[in-house]
């Protein structure tokens, strides 16, 4: 859910990084703005602005997530 269309400017989508973080992107600079620069310590993210790098194998690229906002 998101209804900034998935600019990263309302915070609907955020997500817990609970696995395989390493395999994303890094946190752009609209997620900074919006939620501060504190991924390492929160492991949350936009799932909007989240682009999964995976590796060849699909059982390794596979991230665990965990939704934030559940109004």
């Amino acid at each position: 859910r998101s209804s900034c269309g998935g600019y990263a400017s309302c915070s609907d989508c955020i997500v817990k990084i609970l696995s395989n973080s390493e395999t994303i992107n890094s946190v752009t600079f609209d997620e900074k703005k919006l939620l501060g620069n504190v991924f390492h310590i929160t492991k949350e993210r936009l799932a909007c602005q989240v682009k999964d790098f995976s590796r060849k194998d699909l059982e390794e690229a596979l991230i665990e997530i965990e939704i934030v906002n559940l109004d």
